[in-house]
């Protein structure tokens, strides 16, 4: 038994080497052990880690994270290249950011190839139409500036971080382009929407991230290990964010259609 054991974990011992090795085509960098690859350190963000490896790497730098493989450039002469081929325009499949597309790569944020070249075109297009880079919204802009000055000095009798109006007023200007709709800086709707879509950007550095990072776990992993790791409540967020927005639009849509 013995025996059969040890030769067992050679077995695997191999296996893993074997898998963990590097290909020999990929740029000098981190690579670190089978399956959770080399995670960054918390304590340091990781644009400095990536400063530090630069010193030892050079300007393109692999570093092996979970399972995924990231290719870091740090020229900007490389990246104006990169960002210039075809080959190396696609988003990656990440679940913490999928999910808000339901698993679908569309739109501008998370579109891929003709999809989101003929989505970016529409979209110009059209907030060119309704305003954007003309005298029109440097109006809408003014509104809501004014709206903030007269909401902050209801905040200015003790010390305390920024409210949430001024959340509200960066989204009116974006809203009263795609939906002619703006709300009181000091709405209790919209300040909860916003703090639901803040809170959602933050679920993203959670645990969420080992979906990211080693993809293979998703379907292995059972509901109530996505519970447990909030995973589950971050699919509940972004449903209540398109709800949210499809109701706003719909009831936009009834009352001009009264009209």
């Amino acid at each position: 038994m013995v025996t059969e054991a040890l030769l067992g974990l050679l077995l695997l011992g191999l296996l893993l080497t074997f898998l963990n090795k590097k290909p020999k085509d990929l740029p000098p960098g981190v690579w670190g052990w089978p399956v959770v690859g080399s995670l960054p350190t918390k304590d340091t963000f990781v644009g400095d880690q990536v400063k530090k490896l630069r010193k030892k790497y050079g300007d393109i730098i692999t570093w092996r994270m979970g399972t995924r493989i990231f290719i870091y450039l740090c020229n900007y002469n490389l990246i104006k290249s990169a960002f210039a081929n075809p080959d190396l325009q696609d988003r990656p499949d990440f679940y913490s950011i999928d999910l808000f597309n339901e698993f679908f790569k569309y739109g501008l944020f998370n579109g891929n190839g003709r999809v989101w070249q003929n989505s970016r075109r529409l979209a110009m297009r059209h907030l060119k139409d309704l305003g954007m880079g003309k005298s029109i919204m440097e109006d809408f802009m003014q509104r809501e500036a004014q709206s903030l000055v007269a909401d902050f000095k209801k905040h200015t009798v003790v010390a305390q971080p920024l409210p949430w109006s001024i959340n509200v007023a960066v989204l009116n200007v974006i809203w009263k382009l795609v939906s002619n709709r703006r709300y009181d800086v000091d709405d209790v709707e919209i300040q909860n929407f916003n703090k639901m879509i803040t809170s959602a950007f933050t679920d993203l550095q959670g645990p969420v991230i080992w979906f990211d990072l080693i993809p293979e776990v998703v379907k292995l992993v059972p509901n109530f290990v996505n519970k447990l790791t909030g995973v589950a409540k971050m699919h509940e967020k972004a449903q209540e964010i398109k709800h949210f927005m499809l109701v706003s639009n719909a009831g936009l849509m009834f009352h001009q259609s009264k009209q």
